[in-house]
C-alpha cells in the first residue's frame, strides 16, 4: 500500500503515514477534527520527502523536550525560592541550588516530554498537538447538547468531592503508616497502594454521585437560558468558589492556611506559566527552538554540576534542599543514601564535607580524638582542648537546714513561654506583672534552659531529669509515645517518700488517655477543671480555683506534691473576649494578650500559697516546658524544630525558705529541677538523672557548678524509619552557644546574649572556638548514643552500635597507652 506523499518505505517506519489513510475509514475511533484534517490538504511545508519527515520528528522531539525542561525549571526554581524565603537556615541566594540538586529530574522531565510530544504528534498526524489539545478542550467545554452539558458539568462538580475524599484517605493513611512503618520505601509503597485502591473504589462509585447531579442540572436547564450549563461556566464557578474559600479560610485561620505547603501550588502554576511562555517564544521565533532547548539543557547541567561540587563555604545553601517538604528534598534523600559510600552519614558532594568519602572513621559526623595528628571530623586540623573548662555539676545534695523535713512542693509550669518574653527579662510589654511580683520573693535563675524544643521532647527533662533520648518508650502508632512505668520520675520518688501527688492538667494532651505514662507516679490526675471550663482553650480560671482548693483543703500527715500545668497562651492564640490589653492582631500580639490573661491567675495561685503555708513549709517552683519565638528565624514554627535561644531559654524560678529575692547568673536546665526538688524533700537523686542539685545555690549562696548546658532535638520515631534520630544538638556556655544541624551540616557559633535570635554566625571569625565547642558536643553525642533507651533498636542495630562503641573505646585506650 502506498501512502501517496511519503513513499512505500516510510509507510512502515513512520506511524503518521500508515495511520493517515486509515483514519477516514474509522470515524468512531478517530476524532472528527482529525478526520477532517486528514481529508484536507496538508500545509505546503508538511509535504516533504522522507528525509524531511524524519527531520520533522527531530524537531518535534526537541520542541517537546523544551516544553518539559521549561515546566521542570519553572517548578524547581519557584519551589527553591519559596523554601529559601520561608526557611531561616537557607539564604535567598540558595534558591537556584534547588534546581541544581533536581537537575536529573529536570533532564528526565525534558526527555519524557520530548518522547511523549513527538510520539503523540506523529501518531495523530497533528503538526501542532498543543493547538489540537486546545481545540478539543474548547469543544468539550462549549459545544454539545443540553444533555451533554449537564453530564459534563455533573462530572466537574463531582470531581472535587471525589478528590477531597481521596485526599482525606491519603492523609489519614499517611499519618498512620508513617508513624508505624520503619522503612521509608515500604511506607511509600504502602501509601501508594492504598491510594490506588481508593482511586479505583471512587471510580466505581463515581456514577452514583454523577447521575443525581446530572438529573439536577438537567432539571435546572429548563429554567436557565440555553448554554448556561456549559462545562466552561461550571468550571469558572468552581474556580471562583475555590478562590473565595481559600481567601475566607486565609482570614479565618491565619495561623494555619498561610503556612500550608503552598509551594506545591505555586510551583505547578510556575511550571505551566513557563510552558505558556515557551510556546509564545516558539511562535515568535520558530527558528530558535534548538537554541532554546540547548540553552535550557546546558543551564540545567551546569546547575547540577555546580550544586554537586559546590564548596563547603556555600554549605548554607544545603538548607534549601535538605530536610524540606519538597520534591527536590525527597530526591536528595534518595541521592544521600546512594552517594554515602562509607555509610558514615556524610557526603563528599553537595557540600557534605566528607574529606574521606571511603573511610567511615573520618567524616564530619565523627568525634575528634585530641592531639593524635589525625583530623577525624574533617575540620582541617587536629584539635587541642582543655576539658576542665566544660564541666557539669554534681547531681545530689543532702537536705539543707531551715526547711521542713517533708515540705509541700508545688510545681507550676506553663506551655510555650520564653524567658525573654517576661517582665523579669525586661520585655517591652507588661505581659507578666504578677509573675515578676512573685519572683521578687524567690530565686530567679536568669539562664534557665529546656533540654528540647517541644512539649513531648522536653517533659522528660522536667519530670524525670533526663534527655528524651534516654526515656524508655513504648512503640505505638501515635504520638506522644507512652512512657514506660519503670521510669524513675520526681512524682514516683515523692510517692515513695510518702507524698500525696496530684497533677492538674490544663489541656487534654496531658491526660493519661492521650499521653500514657506522663502521669506515672501521681496518685491523682484531676481533669475536672479542664472538663468543666467554660472556655476549653482557656482553662486558667478553673485550674487555679481547683489548685487553691487542693492546697487549702489538704489535710493529714502526708505532705503534698502538686503539679499544675497551664496551656492558655499556646497556639492558636485566641484571646478571651474583652481581655485585649495590647493592640494588634498579629500572632505575637495575641500571644501577649493571652499571656497577660494567664499571668493574672498565676498571681492568684502564688498569693494563696503564701497565705496558706509558712516559708519553711513549702517549695514553689515555676518554669515553662519550652520557649515561644516570634523572630525572623521562626516565622512559621515558633518552637519545636530549632535549638535557638528563644526556644530553649525559659523562666526558671524557685521559692524556698532561703535565697528569696536573689538572682543567679549561672547556667541551669530542666534536668536540675527534679534533682533540686527531690533533695529539698530529703530524697537522693536517681542514678539516671543528669541534673545538678541547686540546693547549695539556694541555701548556701554558692554559684552554679556547671559550665555548660546542652540541648537536643531527638525524634524517637526516626528509629522506626531507619534514620538517625539525633537531628540537632546545642551546647551553651555563659558566653557562646554552638548549634549543630547534623542533617544539613550547618554549624553555628553565636554570642547568644547579644544576639539571641542567632542571626550573626561567628564560626568564620572564631574557628578555634568553633572546633572546641564542636568537640565537646560530639563527646556529649557519643554519651547520648551510649545511653539511648527511647525505642529499642533491633538486635542488628544494637550489635552494630555496640561494636562501634567498643572500637572507639579500644582506639582511645591505645592512644592513652
Amino acid at each position: 500500500m502506498k501512502c501517496g506523499w511519503c513513499g512505500e518505505l516510510t509507510c512502515f517506519v513512520t506511524p503518521t503515514c500508515f495511520v493517515t489513510p486509515i483514519l477516514p475509514m474509522m470515524p468512531r475511533l478517530a476524532p472528527s477534527s482529525l478526520v477532517r484534517s486528514s481529508a484536507r490538504a496538508r500545509p505546503r511545508h508538511f509535504r516533504s520527502s522522507p528525509s524531511s519527515s524524519c527531520m520533522s520528528f527531530v524537531e518535534r522531539f526537541i520542541k517537546g523536550g523544551l516544553f518539559g525542561l521549561a515546566f521542570a525549571l519553572g517548578w524547581f526554581a519557584v519551589e527553591g525560592l519559596y523554601l529559601a524565603l520561608q526557611s531561616a537556615s537557607a539564604p535567598v541566594w540558595s534558591a537556584p541550588f534547588n534546581v541544581g540538586v533536581a537537575a536529573p529530574l529536570v533532564l528526565g522531565a525534558g526527555l519524557a516530554a520530548a518522547a511523549i510530544f513527538a510520539g503523540w504528534s506523529l501518531y495523530l498526524d497533528a503538526f501542532e498537538p498543543a493547538r489540537l489539545l486546545v481545540q478539543r478542550a474548547s469543544a468539550w467545554l462549549w459545544r454539545g447538547s443540553a444533555r451533554q452539558h449537564a453530564r459534563r458539568s455533573a462530572w466537574l462538580l463531582a470531581l472535587p468531592l471525589l478528590l477531597a475524599v481521596w485526599f482525606g484517605v491519603g492523609v489519614v493513611t499517611g499519618e498512620a503508616v508513617l508513624s508505624t512503618v520503619k522503612t521509608t520505601a515500604f511506607a511509600v509503597l504502602l501509601i501508594a497502594g492504598v491510594l490506588l485502591v481508593a482511586a479505583l473504589a471512587l471510580a466505581l462509585i463515581a456514577p452514583l454521585l454523577v447521575l443525581p447531579l446530572e438529573a439536577l442540572l438537567g432539571w435546572l436547564g429548563r429554567f436557565v437560558p440555553g448554554g448556561a450549563l456549559a462545562p466552561a461556566y461550571t468550571l469558572a464557578v468552581l474556580g471562583a468558589s475555590g478562590c473565595l474559600v481559600v481567601v475566607a479560610l486565609w482570614f479565618a485561620l491565619p495561623d494555619v492556611i498561610p503556612h500550608l505547603p503552598w509551594h506545591f501550588v505555586a510551583s505547578l502554576l510556575a511550571g505551566c506559566a513557563a510552558v505558556a511562555g515557551t510556546y509564545k517564544l516558539i511562535e515568535r521565533w520558530p527558528g530558535h527552538v534548538r537554541w532554546l532547548a540547548s540553552a535550557s539543557a546546558g543551564l540545567t547541567i551546569l546547575l547540577g554540576l555546580g550544586t554537586a561540587y559546590m564548596p563547603v563555604s556555600l554549605a548554607k545553601a544545603r538548607g534549601v534542599f535538605v530536610g524540606q517538604t519538597s520534591v527536590a528534598s525527597a530526591w536528595y534523600g534518595v541521592l544521600d543514601k546512594k552517594l554515602d559510600y562509607d555509610d558514615d552519614g556524610a557526603l563528599h558532594v553537595f557540600a557534605g564535607n566528607d574529606c574521606a568519602p571511603h573511610d567511615p572513621k573520618i567524616s564530619p559526623t565523627q568525634s575528634e580524638i585530641i592531639s593524635n595528628g589525625i583530623d577525624e571530623n574533617c575540620s582541617g586540623a587536629d584539635l587541642s582542648i582543655d576539658l576542665a573548662d566544660f564541666e557539669e555539676g554534681t547531681s545530689s545534695h543532702p537536705q539543707p537546714e531551715g526547711i521542713a523535713k517533708k515540705p509541700h512542693i508545688i510545681l507550676v509550669t506553663t506551655d510555650a513561654l520564653s524567658h525573654g518574653h517576661t517582665n523579669m527579662a525586661g520585655y517591652k510589654r507588661d505581659t507578666t506583672p504578677e509573675l515578676a511580683k512573685w519572683a521578687e520573693r524567690a530565686t530567679v535563675f536568669e539562664n534557665g534552659f529546656a533540654l528540647a524544643p517541644s512539649t513531648r521532647l522536653a517533659m522528660p527533662g522536667l519530670l524525670a531529669g533526663m534527655f528524651n533520648s534516654m526515656m524508655p518508650l513504648k512503640k505505638t502508632r501515635i504520638h506522644p509515645f507512652p512512657w514506660k512505668r519503670e521510669t524513675p520520675s520526681l512524682a514516683s520518688k515523692l510517692t515513695e517518700r510518702g507524698y500525696r501527688t496530684v497533677f492538674l492538667p490544663g489541656d487534654k494532651l496531658f491526660v493519661p488517655k492521650t499521653w500514657r505514662g506522663l502521669a506515672h507516679g501521681f496518685d491523682e490526675v484531676d481533669t475536672k477543671p479542664m472538663r468543666t471550663a467554660k472556655d476549653k482553650g482557656h482553662t486558667a480560671p478553673e485550674l487555679t480555683e481547683r489548685a487553691i482548693e487542693l492546697i487549702r483543703e489538704h489535710k493529714g500527715k502526708k505532705p503534698l506534691f502538686l503539679w499544675v500545668h497551664y496551656f492558655d497562651h499556646h497556639a492558636p492564640y485566641e484571646v478571651p473576649k474583652g481581655h485585649e490589653v495590647f493592640e494588634g492582631n498579629e500572632r505575637v500580639d495575641r500571644f501577649d494578650n493571652e499571656l497577660r490573661w494567664t499571668d493574672k491567675y498565676w498571681g492568684e495561685l502564688f498569693d494563696a500559697i503564701a497565705q496558706t503555708y509558712e516559708p519553711e513549709e513549702y517549695v514553689l517552683a515555676f518554669t515553662s516546658d519550652h520557649g515561644e519565638a516570634f523572630d525572623a528565624r521562626h516565622k512559621k514554627h515558633h518552637h519545636g524544630y530549632t535549638l535557638d535561644t528563644p526556644v530553649l531559654h525559659v523562666p526558671f524560678v524557685i521559692q524556698a525558705a532561703k535565697g528569696r529575692g536573689k538572682r543567679v547568673d549561672g547556667l541551669v536546665s530542666h534536668a536540675d529541677m527534679p534533682v533540686t526538688l527531690a533533695n529539698l524533700a530529703g530524697i537522693e537523686a536517681d542514678e539516671d538523672w543528669i541534673g545538678e542539685s541547686l540546693v547549695p545555690v539556694l541555701f548556701d549562696d554558692k554559684p552554679v557548678q556547671k559550665d555548660v548546658v546542652f540541648g537536643l532535638f531527638y525524634l524517637p520515631e526516626d528509629r522506626k524509619r531507619s534514620q538517625d534520630p539525633f537531628r540537632k544538638l546545642s551546647m551553651r556556655t555563659l558566653d557562646f552557644a554552638y548549634i549543630e544541624d547534623r542533617r544539613k551540616g550547618h554549624r553555628r557559633l553565636l554570642d547568644w546574649k547579644k544576639d539571641p535570635v542567632g542571626l550573626d554566625n561567628l564560626a568564620d571569625e572564631k574557628p578555634e572556638m568553633l572546633e572546641m565547642y564542636r568537640y565537646v558536643t560530639a563527646q556529649k553525642l557519643e554519651w547520648l548514643r551510649e545511653n539511648e533507651r527511647a525505642l529499642r533498636l533491633r538486635k542488628k542495630g544494637k550489635e552494630k552500635n555496640r561494636k562501634v562503641r567498643k572500637g572507639r573505646k579500644e582506639k582511645k585506650l591505645r592512644k592513652g597507652n
